[in-house]
């Protein structure tokens, strides 16, 4: 299951650099815009190939059930800031790539992209600037985060190598934002008979839509349902957490 598409100008906290929700659905994975403007001293025709290596964020482990996605194919395994997996990103034109950058971003959301010291809006987006005149030019690819991803902070390299093979770089990094959510198979439970100051148990299992309760959690960090002081057996959640 997805979700729409983060446009490559928005994310969800005005805080500098980028945020993004998760979608607090089971198995609604979320789908970003991961972008970057590239130039060559050579001219932008010497480049051969914009990539991204996207990292899981670092000291937040995964659990046993935790599936990653068939494209998350960067490492065997999955969190402790291992790699995700590395995107090609694909050239905008240079009308796109103007509109995006100097129009979207820079008027609707100027504090999210990281810039590399030597360039700035005015050195990229003047009218005989770096894109304008096409000795720079703006590349994108779609990024899918699952539902299941840890919440944290995912380093970003954007890499583009030129027909010489050399190779330049530029650190960014995205946040995935915690989210606390949780679904039942039931809207009642009954009790049936109690007694005063006496503890009892009503079993639930783990087949959902069966004959007895489930509740299946995706949260960061753990929940655990309480009602009118009643506790529920909660089952380990799967971790959810959340560039240009």
């Amino acid at each position: 299951m997805g979700s729409p598409i983060q446009t490559a100008y928005t994310d969800d906290s005005i805080a500098a650099g980028a945020q993004f929700n998760a979608s607090g659905v089971f198995q609604g994975n979320k789908t970003i815009r991961v972008c970057a403007i590239v130039t060559d001293p050579d001219g932008v025709a010497d480049i051969q190939g914009v990539y991204t290596d996207v990292y899981y964020p670092t000291g937040i482990a995964v659990g046993d059930s935790h599936v990653k996605l068939p494209t998350q194919d960067g490492s065997t395994t999955a969190g402790c800031g291992v790699l995700m997996q590395e995107d090609t990103l694909t050239k905008l034109s240079k009308t796109d790539g103007i509109n995006l950058f100097c129009n979207q971003v820079q008027q609707l959301n100027n504090n999210l992209p990281t810039f590399n010291p030597s360039y700035n809006y005015s050195d990229i987006c003047k009218a005989d600037g770096e894109l304008m005149k096409e000795t720079a030019y703006v590349a994108c690819t779609n990024k899918v985060i699952s539902y299941e991803d840890p919440a944290g902070s995912y380093k970003v390299t954007a890499v583009a190598q030129d027909a010489s093979s050399l190779t330049g770089t530029l650190d960014n990094s995205f946040d995935y934002l915690p989210v606390t959510a949780f679904q039942t198979d039931f809207t009642s439970i009954n009790y049936g008979n109690v007694k005063l100051n006496t503890h009892k148990i009503i079993n639930g299992d783990l087949t959902w839509g069966g004959s007895l309760a489930t509740v299946r959690t995706w949260a960061i960090p753990d929940l655990i349902c309480k009602l009118r002081k009643m506790t529920w057996a909660w089952a380990r959640p799967a971790e959810i957490g959340t560039l240009l």
